[in-house]
C-alpha cells in the first residue's frame, strides 16, 4: 500500500506519543535502580572492633554535608560528633546543618556528641555561644572543646582552664577536651590538675616518623578517644578517603558496648 508522505508524518508522532507514554508508567523504583552508586554505597563493612578498642567514632561539621548518616551507620559508625561553632564566629547555616543531623543521627539510634572550638576571643561569650546552641540537658549528648590553633586565634592554656572551669560550674561535670599539638606543648610536660579532671580526645597521626602513639602523659595518662584519622585518612583507616568523604575517625578505648553505657559522661 502506498503511504503518503502526510500519512508517514502522522503515523511517526503517533508511535512516539505511545513510546512517551509507556515510559511515563515506569515505576520510579525502576528508575531509581540504575542509578549509579556512589563509592560510599559500594563500600563493604568492615568491623571497627580491633582488639579491645572500637573504631567507629567519626567527627565532622556542617560543610561536610556530603556524609550520609545512613551509610554511615551501614559501614559500622555508631556515634557521631558534630561541631556547633568556632569562637564567637556566627554562622545561622552551622546551627541548622547541626540541628538537622542531630535529629537524623537520633531518628537512626547513632550516638550524639557536640563540640566547640575554643578561640582565642571571650571565654564568658564563648561559653554562652556553645551552650545556646546545645547545652547537653538531654542526657545524651556528649559535649566537648576543641583546642587547636584557629583563624580567630589560639586559645591559651589560662583560656581552656577558664572555659572548662565555668561549663562545669554551669553543667556539673567536666566536657571532653579534643586537641593534639597545642594540648601536648601546654599539657604534655607539666600536669594541669584541672584540665586531668577531663577526659581526652587526642588527635596523633601515625606516620613512619611517628610510629606509635604518643600522649601527653603528664596530665593524661591515657586516651579517653584517639583520633587517629583525618578526612584524607592521613595516618590510618577504617575506610579510604572516597568513603564517607570529610569525616575523622576516633578509637574508643573498649567495646561498642561499653561506649554505649559510658556515653555521653566519659570519665577521664
Amino acid at each position: 500500500m502506498t503511504v503518503t508522505r502526510r500519512e508517514f508524518v502522522g503515523r511517526w508522532i503517533s508511535v512516539s506519543a505511545l513510546t512517551v507514554a509507556a515510559n511515563s508508567l515506569v515505576p520510579r523504583t525502576a528508575c531509581a535502580s540504575r542509578r549509579k552508586q556512589t563509592p560510599t554505597e559500594e563500600a563493604t563493612p568492615i568491623d571497627l572492633h580491633r582488639n579491645g578498642t572500637f573504631d567507629g567514632i567519626m567527627d565532622i561539621y556542617y560543610e561536610n554535608n556530603q556524609v550520609d548518616l545512613v551509610q554511615a551507620k551501614r559501614l559500622g559508625v555508631r556515634a557521631v560528633i558534630y561541631r556547633t561553632s568556632l569562637g564567637l564566629k556566627d554562622v545561622p547555616a552551622e546551627r541548622a546543618a547541626y540541628r538537622a543531623a542531630k535529629s537524623q543521627a537520633r531518628s537512626l539510634g547513632l550516638l550524639w556528641g557536640a563540640f566547640h572550638v575554643l578561640s582565642h576571643e571571650d571565654v564568658d561569650a564563648q561559653v554562652r555561644a556553645f551552650l545556646t546552641i546545645e547545652d547537653g540537658s538531654d542526657g545524651e549528648t556528649l559535649m566537648a572543646l576543641d583546642w587547636e590553633g584557629t583563624s580567630r586565634g589560639t586559645a591559651t592554656i589560662a583560656q581552656m582552664r577558664d572555659m572548662v572551669t565555668k561549663f562545669h560550674k554551669i553543667r556539673g561535670y567536666y566536657p571532653m577536651i579534643y586537641g593534639g599539638n597545642v594540648l601536648a606543648q601546654e599539657c604534655g610536660k607539666t600536669r594541669d590538675d584541672v584540665l586531668a579532671a577531663c577526659p581526652l580526645w587526642y588527635i596523633y597521626l601515625l606516620s613512619s616518623k611517628r610510629p606509635a602513639l604518643e600522649l601527653p602523659k603528664a596530665t593524661w595518662p591515657d586516651y579517653t578517644f584517639w583520633q587517629f584519622a583525618t578526612e584524607k585518612r592521613a595516618g590510618g583507616d577504617p575506610y579510604p578517603p572516597h568513603v564517607l568523604p570529610g569525616a575523622d575517625w576516633s578509637r574508643f578505648k573498649g567495646s561498642v558496648d561499653e561506649l554505649r553505657k559510658a556515653w555521653p559522661y566519659l570519665k577521664s
